[in-house]
C-alpha cells in the first residue's frame, strides 16, 4: 500500500525482496522519500526556504536469520513487486541484530513513486 501525498507517492510499506549474489530474500520494507530543505537570503533580504537533495531511506525487516545478514554484506539490492528495484547502505545506527531490523539510505533513485510527478510545494 502507498500513500499519496500530491501526485508522487511518498511512502512504500509492504513486502519487498532483498536481492544479492545468489540470494532472493524475502523482507517487510517502511520506505519514505524525504527532500533537504535549505533557508537562502534573497536579493531583498528575505528568507527563502529551498527544497535540496531527495533522499530516500527507512527500515526492513526479516526472520531469514544469517542469510540475511550474509546478504547485507554483498552490496544488495531492494526490489518492490512491481520490479523495481533501487540499492542502499545500511545504516550502522540501525541495526538491531536480534530483530532483523535494519535501517537503510538508499544510493540510487528510489525504487517507488513517480520520479516524473514530483510535488512542486
Amino acid at each position: 500500500p502507498m500513500e499519496q501525498t500530491g501526485r508522487m507517492a511518498m511512502t512504500y510499506q509492504g513486502p519487498a525482496t532483498l536481492v544479492a549474489p545468489g540470494l532472493a530474500l524475502p523482507v517487510v520494507a517502511d520506505l519514505r522519500v524525504e527532500w533537504q530543505t535549505f533557508e537562502t537570503l534573497n536579493g531583498s533580504g528575505h528568507v527563502v526556504r529551498e527544497r535540496g537533495l531527495k533522499q530516500w531511506l527507512g527500515s526492513i525487516q526479516s526472520d531469514a536469520g544469517l542469510p540475511f545478514w550474509e546478504a547485507l554484506n554483498a552490496s544488495p539490492s531492494l526490489r518492490i513487486p512491481d520490479g523495481r528495484e533501487g540499492t542502499f547502505f545500511t545504516l550502522l545506527s540501525g541495526v538491531a541484530i536480534d530483530g532483523g531490523l535494519v535501517e537503510i539510505l538508499g544510493t540510487s533513485p528510489a525504487p517507488f513513486g513517480d520520479e516524473a510527478d514530483e510535488p512542486t510545494s
